[in-house]
């Protein structure tokens, strides 16, 4: 029987190295097979892979650049338009100082009209005066009733007015010019 157990036991190992043996043969043919159909997978894709890197750095780049061309030209605008500002600035300052000095050619020449003004003033201070008293008189005398013909006649004197004058002038009557 011992003979049968170490026949039956013989033919065990035997099934058991074979199945290792064919086990270890599909582990190597299997992972060879998928190494093989990975290895040509990765060769087949390999240029279409490669051309979208490029196009994918190719976009990268170019977008970079373009940002950086917009970032340069933004800031050469805002450095132009702030330029432009401080120029803009400068001209209405300068025009503003043209103006004050207009103004004060303009001060300094009123100021010595009114003082050659003052001094004519006082020079013909009187004159003016002396036509304020004589307007004042005026407005006076014409607020005053005038005489009648009847009440300049002088007694003894007659109807007749100063030497040189017409007789019976104070006879007139007012309204229509004749002698009465």
């Amino acid at each position: 029987m011992e003979a049968v157990y170490l026949v039956v036991n013989g033919v065990g190992l035997v099934l058991d190295v074979l199945t290792l043996v064919l086990d270890l043969n599909f582990l190597l043919v299997s992972s060879l097979l998928a190494s093989l159909a990975w290895l040509l997978a990765f060769i087949y894709n390999l240029p279409h892979t490669v051309l979208t890197s490029l196009l994918h750095l190719g976009r990268g780049v170019l977008l970079s650049l373009l940002a950086l061309m917009e970032a340069l030209v933004r800031f050469t605008f805002g450095g132009l338009q702030a330029l432009c500002t401080l120029l803009y600035s400068c001209c209405s300052g300068l025009e503003s100082l043209k103006l004050l000095g207009h103004l004060a050619s303009h001060g300094a020449l009123r100021s010595r009209e009114i003082l050659h003004r003052g001094i004519l003033n006082v020079v013909s201070n009187g004159h003016s005066l002396l036509r304020q008293a004589c307007d004042i008189c005026t407005i006076a005398m014409s607020l005053v009733p005038q005489p009648t013909a009847g009440e300049l006649a002088i007694p003894g004197r007659g109807t007749r007015g100063p030497s040189g004058w017409p007789e019976g002038i104070f006879n007139q009557d007012p309204g229509t010019g004749h002698s009465s």
